[in-house]
């Protein structure tokens, strides 16, 4: 199986020798949504095969697979955009000044 954020979900025929790389590129390799820095295996036995990090790490996709093996490739965490920080920050000035006008007017 490869499945997440790819192109073509799909049950992939098992096919000997083959890395998390071909299955992934036979289907369709992953979009522009997918976190393509933390993709995994999970094996037939439930056990996970992440990217890790450090220097004796390799490359998940280059994990030959074993029949019953699932490919997954996560959603992208999305951040705010530079459109969406603006706004907020307006209106946080905003609300500021209609605060301070509101204690002039009161005398305080």
């Amino acid at each position: 199986m490869v499945s997440g954020q790819v192109y073509n979900p799909a049950a992939i025929t098992y096919a000997p020798g083959r890395n998390a790389g071909w299955y992934l590129h036979r289907a369709g390799g992953a979009t522009e949504l997918g976190n393509q820095k933390n993709i995994f295996v999970v094996r037939a036995d439930g056990s996970v095969i992440g990217s890790g990090s450090g220097l004796f790490h390799g490359n998940v996709l280059s994990t030959v697979l074993q029949p019953g093996d699932t490919v997954v490739v996560p959603d992208k965490i999305m951040g705010a955009s530079k459109l969406q920080t603006l706004l907020a920050t307006g209106q946080l000035a905003s609300s500021l000044a209609v605060a301070v006008t509101v204690l002039k007017t009161a005398g305080l």
